[in-house]
């Protein structure tokens, strides 16, 4: 029968299954009129690579589509690079500890506490300091 429905199909398996999705956590979303539409802003926030980021994108525009019947629009915002380029620059041997502190900090408003306190450190031990305390 699948040939007939798509032409050059060729039946491998039946595949039974019900759907049970895992609970879903997006970072930010905002309510907004965008070129005279309402549309829904999504931002993620990153803090490293993330192989799986295009299928969460899918199961965040599809739940939010569905839910709210707006247009999505989505935003991921790295803040990781400019923390770490930050440290890089003013403290050059916190570079690696600082790319693996930074993966640790899940909320943009510590991030940015952390990126200051680095930016205003007087010394290398201070930053130590802030990078070890500030992203426990």
């Amino acid at each position: 029968m699948l040939p007939h429905i798509l032409e050059g199909a060729k039946y491998i398996a039946t595949l039974d299954l019900e759907v049970m999705r895992a609970p879903l956590r997006v970072d930010r979303v905002y309510k907004m009129r965008y070129r005279r539409r309402i549309h829904l802003l999504h931002i993620e926030f990153e803090t490293g690579p993330d192989g799986e980021m295009a299928y969460r994108l899918l199961e965040y525009h599809s739940y939010l589509l569905r839910k709210y019947k707006y247009p999505v629009i989505s935003i991921i915002v790295y803040p990781f690079e400019a923390s770490v380029a930050v440290v890089e620059g003013r403290f050059p041997p916190l570079k690696p500890l600082a790319q693996e502190q930074v993966k640790k900090v899940t909320e943009p408003v510590i991030l940015n506490l952390l990126i200051r306190q680095i930016s205003v450190a007087p010394d290398e031990n201070t930053a130590r300091l802030a990078l070890n305390l500030i992203a426990a």
